[in-house]
């Protein structure tokens, strides 16, 4: 079974109105303070959940 490839978060931020569906200020806003590689699903997922916050 094939791993699903990881992404740095510069090239995910770049495409992330193709792949995610949202403006990069909403992927910085999900990604603030946040290092690492994800997979599409990983970072779709942590998108969804900063849209689904309580605005405060």
């Amino acid at each position: 079974m094939d791993k699903e490839p990881k992404f740095d978060i510069a090239s995910l931020r770049k495409h992330c109105k193709e792949l995610f569906g949202v403006q990069p200020e909403v992927f910085d806003g999900a990604f603030h303070f946040v290092k690492g590689e994800f997979t599409k699903a990983e970072a779709n997922r942590k998108i969804k959940d900063f849209l689904k916050k309580e605005v405060k």
